[in-house]
């Protein structure tokens, strides 16, 4: 119960966090969405809202599921425990078990380059996750260690046959799954 009111009390301040605010001289946003919760990114972020094309022009356009299923295929970790160990080192034992508790997950897209890198990221917080209680430095930190940290393994169709210069990947992060 008690967990249940701070949340509560934490949520109405990432409430009042909305718009753009100012962490260590970067300017982040925070949106809330009408069916996604709150979205955390970075405001100069600028790939993670181009539509990705091919050299032709051509705009990728994920019609299917399994269009995108195939595409994101060829984008995967080099090791899902660069992930683990991120967030072990972003969020302490205690918040990773209230997560867990109530089976709360990271939402994170990815812009990455064709090196495997991740350049941008937008962070999606479900309106009543425990994750609405973290404050917003801690999501920055939680950024850089990504782009730090976790590595992609990008098919060589991706820039051989499709010449892309970046991707979007999903990152689902369920706690339950990996602690």
């Amino acid at each position: 119960m008690l967990t249940f009111l701070s949340t509560a009390i934490n949520a109405q301040e990432t409430k009042k966090k909305q718009g753009n605010i100012s962490i260590d001289k970067k300017q982040y946003s925070i949106q809330k969405k009408q069916f996604s919760g709150y979205e955390f990114g970075d405001v100069s972020n600028k790939k993670l809202y181009e539509k990705q094309q091919l050299p032709d022009g051509t705009v990728l356009i994920f019609e299917h599921d399994k269009t995108r299923e195939a595409f994101n295929y060829r984008v995967q970790y080099v090791d899902i425990n660069q992930l683990i160990n991120v967030v072990k080192s972003v969020f302490t034992k205690y918040e990773i078990d209230e997560f867990k508790l109530h089976n709360d997950g990271l939402f994170v897209t990815a812009v990455v380059d064709m090196d495997g890198n991740i350049i941008e990221t937008l962070i999606t917080i479900p309106e009543n996750s425990m994750l609405v209680s973290i404050e917003p430095e801690r999501f920055v930190e939680l950024e850089n260690k990504l782009k730090k940290q976790v590595k992609f393994k990008l098919k060589d169709s991706l820039k051989d046959l499709f010449k892309l210069d970046f991707v979007k990947k999903d990152i689902i992060f369920r706690f339950a799954k990996y602690f």
